[in-house]
């Protein structure tokens, strides 16, 4: 067998090992990575909706106008 094919097959060998030990953590990373994108998007939705809201339903809520604006103005990444 020739030299270049030993090393092609020696580098997939080690990416194979590669995959296997760090699947695990590749595939917490998205799990993480999903679960904060769907966060932010609930954020989103609840801003855009708190941003509806007249006085009476607010004050109904214990909120005042200028703490749903204040709520309303936050990015989606602050809580």
């Amino acid at each position: 067998m020739p030299n270049f094919c030993r090393t092609i097959c020696h580098k997939n060998r080690d990416l194979r090992i590669y995959v296997i030990k760090y699947s695990n953590v590749i595939m917490n990373y998205y799990f993480h990575l999903r679960d904060c994108m769907a966060l932010w998007d609930h954020r989103t939705q609840q801003r855009r909706s708190l941003k509806l809201l007249d006085a009476r339903l607010l004050d109904d809520m214990g909120l005042s106008t200028a703490a749903a604006e204040e709520e309303a103005g936050k990015p989606f990444w602050r809580a």
